[in-house]
């Protein structure tokens, strides 16, 4: 099998797969551009479309080898369309539950401050015994605290814990930047216009919380911030 053959097959592969899932029967230049996907990148969507069509409909291009498709040109066709048919999750894309530095709300403030200033960490979930996240512990956690409570923390510096501090550490407590909960299934594409949205929204998408079916009351799988889309 020819080089040639191997990449009209696939892409008859990719186009079936686009018409299934747009409930359509053409794939042409306007269904690029309605497709939310492809739409991203159309001018790479129309190239790939009209060296098909060339192959496929012009013999004399295709038989007098006026166009010589290369090794690279058809990996980089594969590895694009897989990527669509294929895409990756939020659990794939999330950095796991294992990974994650969380606390729970018997810990003491001073030592979780110490972890991020030296982890370089913004946030941190706050979790109870079952793994479900109940919160986010932040420098804004901290002044909503002060601005409530002018003569300082508890009398016991030191000893104070998460818990003091935990009715400023709900996720809508701060209004320039939101949390959202999504379901490990979601695909890279909707996470991404998740992140682009915020943008248009003014309202810093801080990170996504991974779960089974995206709701806030299930087990934490994985966290996913603006950082870990290109990785």
């Amino acid at each position: 099998m020819t080089l040639t053959q191997d990449f009209l097959d696939k892409y008859t592969e990719f186009e079936t797969f686009i018409k299934n899932r747009n409930n359509a029967v053409t794939f042409g230049k306007f269904d690029i551009l309605n497709d939310k996907v492809l739409k991203r990148n159309r001018n790479l969507w129309e190239f790939y479309r009209n060296l098909r069509n060339l192959l496929t409909h012009e013999p004399e291009v295709r038989n007098g080898n006026y166009v010589i498709l290369t090794q690279k040109l058809y990996d980089d066709f594969s590895r694009d369309a897989d990527r669509i048919m294929h895409p990756k999750t939020a659990l794939n894309i999330a950095v796991k539950e294992s990974s994650i530095y969380k606390v729970k709300q018997e810990e003491i403030i001073s030592n979780v401050i110490e972890t991020m200033l030296e982890k370089n960490y913004t946030c941190t979930p706050i979790v109870d015994n079952t793994e479900k996240l109940i919160g986010v512990f932040s420098s804004h956690s901290l002044m909503l605290y002060f601005n409530k409570n002018k003569d300082g923390i508890v009398e016991e510096p030191q000893k104070a814990t998460i818990a003091d501090l935990i009715e400023f550490c709900s996720l809508d407590k701060n209004k320039e930047i939101e949390y959202k909960f999504v379901a490990k299934t979601c695909d890279e594409y909707y996470i991404k216009d998740l992140f682009k949205k915020s943008l248009v929204d003014k309202k810093r998408l801080e990170a996504l919380f991974v779960t089974e079916n995206g709701h806030s009351s299930e087990k934490l799988l994985g966290i996913i911030t603006h950082w870990d889309l290109d990785k």
